[in-house]
């Protein structure tokens, strides 16, 4: 299995929320069906340059047309605020059948997360970078519009 870290981590956004789960199961289901790593990548920087372009890239009509790709188009979204909540991939149709709403527990609070980064980039640093990454990435991808 390849790496399945969301955006929002390789970003260093200190708050963890569900959707972060989302992502990486999200990740893990398109591996199982494609039966490969969904980003074959050796780095945080090589694999943001594959999440943008797989959804650069991946045309709404035909992920539409499967119901497991459909809760993929939910999944595997870039923004964290735009993906299912895990109440909803519960209960679509995908999952629905294993679907209990008495055995599964909603969490009232989000978890902080501390991250113990040995490297000798501060949290600033990296996100200056990684930023730096997306804006060259657009503009070759732009170029090759062109």
């Amino acid at each position: 299995m390849g790496p399945s870290k969301a955006p929002e981590i390789m970003l260093s956004v200190p708050l963890y929320a569900t959707s972060v789960d989302i992502w990486s199961t999200g990740c893990v289901l398109a591996e199982m069906l494609e039966g490969r790593p969904l980003f074959p990548v050796q780095n945080s920087f090589q694999q943001l340059e594959a999440i943008m372009t797989l959804l650069a890239c991946t045309p709404e009509d035909v992920i539409a047309m499967n119901c497991t790709l459909t809760l993929l188009k939910f999944m595997i979204v870039f923004q964290p605020d735009r993906r299912i909540s895990a109440v909803d991939a519960l209960t679509h149709t995908f999952v629905g059948d294993y679907h209990d709403p008495q055995d599964e527990p909603v969490a009232l609070e989000r978890i902080t997360l501390q991250y113990d980064d040995d490297s000798s980039f501060r949290p600033q640093e990296w996100r200056h970078i990684i930023l730096a990454s997306v804006q060259e990435f657009h503009r070759r991808l732009a170029q090759q519009a062109v």
